[in-house]
This record gives C-alpha cells, sequence and structure tokens, in this order.
C-alpha cells in the first residue's frame, strides 16, 4: 500500500487552511438569528471539489443538511456524520484570543467548534483528499450527512432520516468525534450514551417579594432543592425505584477493554480538570464514566446573586436536569418514573416538563467496521487503542445508524483538554494531522474486509 504519511504531509497546510475557514463562520444553532448559509455554501464547494455529488437538503423551520456521495472502487461505502453547528462562546472574557479566528499556541489550535465538531470534520475531508492524492480515486464509496442541529438536540433530524432515507445509508458509520484519554492512547468508542433532559419549575408567591415576607411565603428555591434531593443523592445516584432495572453490566470483553483502558486517577483529575470525584480508583472512575447513569442538574436558577441579587422571596424557581443514558434504558421511561417518584414523595407540585430525549447506542464488537478502525489505529498512531463499549456524551447514533441497521464506530482528533463547549475550546495540531492520517487508513481497511 501507497505510505500515506508524504501525502499527508503535502496537504497539512491547506488542510489546516480549509479548518480556518470553517471555524470562522460563527455557526451557532441556539442562535436562531445565525444564518448558515455562507458555511453551507463552503462544505458545499469542499465536497464538490472532491468529487462529491453534493445536495443541500432542506425541511421548513430546519437548519439545512448537507449531504453527499463520493463514489470509490469498492462497492462496499460508508457514513461520515457531522455537524456544522457550534455551542455559543460563553463568557468572551474567558478566551484568550477571538473565539471565530483560528488561533496557534504552543502546538494547538483553538476556535469555538474546533474540537465539537468542526476539527474532525475537516480532518475528515483533508483525507479524502490524501487519499485521492496518493491512489487516484477513494477505495469506497464515502457518503455525509452533515447537519445543522446538533448542539440543539437535532431537533429536525428524525423528519430528515424519514424523507431522504435512500440517501443517507451505507456499510457502517463513523461518527462524528473522539478524542485522546488522559493516558494520551486513541480512544475508539463503539457507541454512544442516550440522554433524557427534564425542566423542573415550581411557583412560590403571585410575585418576587420583599425578604421580609419570607416567613409567610413558600419559597420556591428551598422547595425545588427539597424535590432534587428526593430525585438523587449527592453523587448522581437516581433514587426513583427501577430507574437501574434495565441497565446492562459490562461483559467479558467489555471488563478487559475497561482494564485495559482504566489510567491513573490523578491524570484523569488533572486533565480534565474534575475537582474532587466520587470514586479515587482509575479502574472505577472509568466504569462510571462509561457505564453510569446518573442525574445531573445542569442548571438551577431562583433570583439572584452577586451583583444581580436582592433581598426577595422569588416568585419561582427552575432547574435543568439530565441524565445521561445506557443500555437498555429509554428517554419516556425514565421520565414516567421520575414524575411518579416525585408525586409519590409529595412533590406534585413540581412542574416537569420533557425537554428532549435520544436513546443510547452500542455496536457489536464483530462488525467488520470495528477491526478495520483498530487496525488503522494500530497502524498511525503506533499503539492499539483504548475501547470504550460507548461514548460518555450523546448524540443522534441512534437514529442515524442502530435503529436503521447502520453500525458505527467514533475516533477523532480531541483531547482531554480540548475544552469542548467551553471557553479556549482546542486541539492539537498534531491530533489533527494524525486524525486526518488515521481516517484514510481507516478507509482502505474497510474496502478490503
Amino acid at each position: 500500500m501507497t505510505d500515506l504519511a508524504p501525502h499527508v504531509e503535502r496537504h497539512i497546510e491547506s488542510a489546516i487552511a480549509n479548518l480556518a475557514t470553517l471555524v470562522a463562520f460563527p455557526s451557532i444553532a441556539a442562535d436562531q438569528t445565525t444564518k448558515m448559509d455562507d458555511c453551507v455554501a463552503f462544505l458545499e464547494a469542499q465536497l464538490a471539489d472532491l468529487g462529491g455529488a453534493v445536495q443541500v437538503l432542506r425541511l421548513p423551520g430546519a437548519r439545512p443538511l448537507v449531504f453527499a456521495e463520493i463514489p470509490g472502487r469498492s462497492p462496499r461505502s460508508l457514513l461520515f456524520y457531522q455537524h456544522y453547528d457550534v455551542q455559543p462562546t460563553g463568557p468572551r472574557d474567558l478566551w484568550q484570543s477571538e473565539p471565530f479566528t483560528l488561533t496557534e499556541r504552543d502546538g494547538y489550535m483553538y476556535a469555538r467548534g474546533i474540537a465539537d465538531n468542526k476539527g474532525n470534520l475537516a480532518a475528515r475531508l483533508a483525507a479524502l483528499r490524501v487519499l485521492l492524492d496518493a491512489e487516484g480515486e477513494l477505495p469506497l464509496t464515502v457518503r455525509f450527512l452533515i447537519e445543522g442541529e446538533e448542539e440543539i438536540g437535532s431537533p429536525h433530524l428524525i423528519a430528515y432520516l424519514e424523507q431522504y432515507d435512500h440517501l443517507l445509508r451505507a456499510d457502517g458509520c463513523l461518527w462524528e468525534g473522539g478524542y485522546r484519554d488522559p493516558n494520551g492512547r486513541l480512544t475508539l468508542s463503539l457507541g454512544i450514551k442516550g440522554i433524557c433532559k427534564l425542566h423542573l419549575r415550581v411557583h412560590g408567591p403571585e410575585r418576587d417579594l420583599h425578604g421580609k415576607y419570607a416567613p409567610l411565603a413558600k419559597n420556591p428555591a428551598l422547595r425545588l432543592a427539597a424535590a432534587l434531593s428526593v430525585l438523587a443523592d449527592s453523587d448522581g445516584t437516581v433514587l426513583a425505584p427501577g430507574y437501574y432495572n434495565p441497565v446492562r453490566k459490562p461483559n467479558e470483553q467489555e471488563r478487559i477493554w475497561l482494564d485495559d483502558a482504566a489510567g491513573d486517577v490523578d491524570t484523569m483529575q488533572r486533565e480534565i480538570g474534575l475537582g474532587p470525584m466520587p470514586v479515587n480508583d482509575g479502574r472505577a472512575a472509568l466504569e462510571r464514566l462509561l457505564y453510569f447513569s446518573g442525574c445531573n442538574v445542569a442548571g438551577f436558577v431562583a433570583g439572584g446573586v452577586g451583583s444581580e441579587g436582592r433581598n426577595i422571596v422569588p416568585a419561582k424557581a427552575e432547574a435543568a436536569l439530565e441524565f445521561r443514558l445506557v443500555p437498555d434504558q429509554e428517554p419516556e421511561s425514565v421520565y414516567g418514573q421520575l414524575t411518579s417518584h416525585l408525586v409519590v414523595n409529595g412533590f406534585d407540585d413540581i412542574e416537569v416538563s420533557y425537554v428532549h430525549g435520544v436513546l443510547p447506542a452500542r455496536t457489536a464488537p464483530d462488525h467488520p467496521l470495528v477491526p478495520a478502525a483498530l487496525g488503522a489505529i494500530e497502524a498511525i498512531y503506533g499503539q492499539p487503542p483504548v475501547v470504550h463499549p460507548n461514548s460518555p456524551g450523546t448524540g443522534p447514533m441512534s437514529n442515524v445508524c442502530h435503529s436503521r441497521g447502520m453500525a458505527a464506530v467514533a475516533m477523532g482528533v480531541g483531547h482531554p483538554a480540548s475544552n469542548t463547549h467551553a471557553p479556549n475550546e482546542n486541539i492539537g495540531i498534531n491530533d489533527y494531522r494524525l486524525g486526518i492520517e488515521v481516517v484514510a487508513e481507516l478507509l482502505r481497511r474497510f474496502a478490503e474486509i
């Protein structure tokens, strides 16, 4: 086989330039005033330049979905699921450089969305360019599904999948992202956690009242805090009966992967910036990260503090909750369990709204895509990857892949301190370079298995 490394070096500068252009588009899906047309047009041009038959698919009220098919010599096909939308920047004063300007510092590249998910998207586009340069054609047919609403829960993706089902299928799928683990080894994920997102609200007085009325008024913040303590303990363990009944235990192969992947807990704390943890053993920490389904209070609002503080009894209190689900939990069932648990415990005054749900997904390790990915990673990185049965993160993998009969794996260009969704999001330049080469190698191997 052709050595790909020289071809990667030949294209790395243009690959970084294309990445710089891509991250310059402020494609924040949560901001309805943001126009996506320029970003979509750039991707359309990039894919067409690679020889792709490109379609920009549209549905009423939805961000456009970019589809492309680039033919290859093998009858086998691989779908790339990607997204071009990004999270809001967060506090600008915490950024050391402009969020939508790619900035290089000390071997790393900084910009909003560069780790999630534009760095992975640009690396995969570059991998195709490398293969075309090295071999004149792709080893298999590649299809792209690039959506613009992943960071807001992909609200229109199912409708896209239903309407364009004939386009959005393949023999396997390379999912949108991944990272090196805290010990420096690339992670290969065979699945993803699901999610159940809820919004809780409780009302107190008819309007914000002077704090002197606290002895008479029901404080909604205290009431909501009490309800949360009934839902979960301080470590996030859910207290609703039956919540953990469907959860699968690690099988023998997964226990072997856990033993191999477990690292030093101090390194994990330092690299990720975790602070105090509920466990102090690396193996236990990794198992909890991948297999634990708990309650996370992502936001709690009542009144104000600091410069926004007032001496009041607030009129209402609200909380945003998320439950990361593992096989075989289902978001609708979780919603029902939690709502019933609150009512049984006397919290029928808590308004519980179902915001969003996604099923968990896992790929069988004997699917041909898995050994192809394992072999590609070992060939390019010089060591086997850490294998996770599922990522601790969430995405619509079940909708795109498993419910439609496709296997999926995920690997990418991030690292533990990529600050995904946070200020100073970044990836390593060398991780980007290796990410290009390993995707190209994966395509060659999957075409032949």
